[in-house]
């Protein structure tokens, strides 16, 4: 299985957010979601933010080389 198969409710909740706002600050984040800075940090690491939006990153650039 892959990481996000051990995610909370937290994390993924957290991820929607980054994802569908990806320049969110964590501080931004941590308002929505009614936490302080430093928990978005956990949850964040927790998460694997940086690798995901990493493969995300990467998967766009592939499509938009195929359909350029």
């Amino acid at each position: 299985g892959t990481f996000m198969n051990k995610w909370t409710v937290p994390s993924a909740e957290l991820m929607e957010i980054i994802l569908r706002n990806p320049d969110v600050s964590q501080k931004e984040i941590g308002k929505r979601l009614g936490i302080k800075q430093n928990s978005v940090s956990g949850r964040w690491n927790r998460a694997n933010v940086n690798e995901i939006l990493e493969v995300e990153r990467m998967y766009r650039k592939k499509i938009k080389a195929l359909l350029g």
